[in-house]
């Protein structure tokens, strides 16, 4: 079953095989991120499945119609989401800087001290705390 949410673009950076996206759900507001992830080994998205209709590419700021199978959670990347590939993306509008303050996390508390590796000290986030310190707001933004 397919899912089509609307998305404030914010994140597009090299990955092999593709590009890494993602965006805040608008629907939901701060804190609901969603990064579309592609079918192959990776999960990234292709040139081709994240082009809008006439060919152009989204940009930073974009609001986005992206058409989503289902949620594709790995480790703490719990807001992937795997990608439908046919449907193509369409640009809805067109979020104003003034504006970016409606998707602003609000935590109680930045860093969380915890369990560290061997690699460091405090660079690693258990599961259930990242659970726990998820916030949804609701906002409404204007989609032109």
């Amino acid at each position: 079953m397919t899912r089509t949410k609307l998305l404030v673009y914010l994140a597009n950076s090299d990955k092999p095989g593709g590009r890494c996206v993602a965006g805040i759900d608008i629907a939901q507001g701060a804190g609901s991120w969603i990064r579309p992830v592609g079918h192959r080994a990776g999960r990234a998205v292709s040139d081709a499945e994240r082009c809008y209709v006439d060919g152009s590419e989204p940009q930073v700021l974009d609001i986005v119609e992206v058409h989503l199978r289902a949620p594709q959670p790995v480790g703490f990347q719990r807001e992937n989401w795997l990608l439908d590939t046919r449907a193509r993306w369409r640009k809805v509008g067109h979020l104003g800087q003034d504006d970016l303050d409606l998707l602003a996390d609000q935590p109680g508390s930045l860093w969380l001290t915890g369990p560290s590796t061997n690699s460091g000290i405090n660079d690693r986030v258990p599961e259930q705390a990242n659970r726990r310190s998820r916030i949804r707001s609701t906002s409404s933004m204007s989609t032109t």
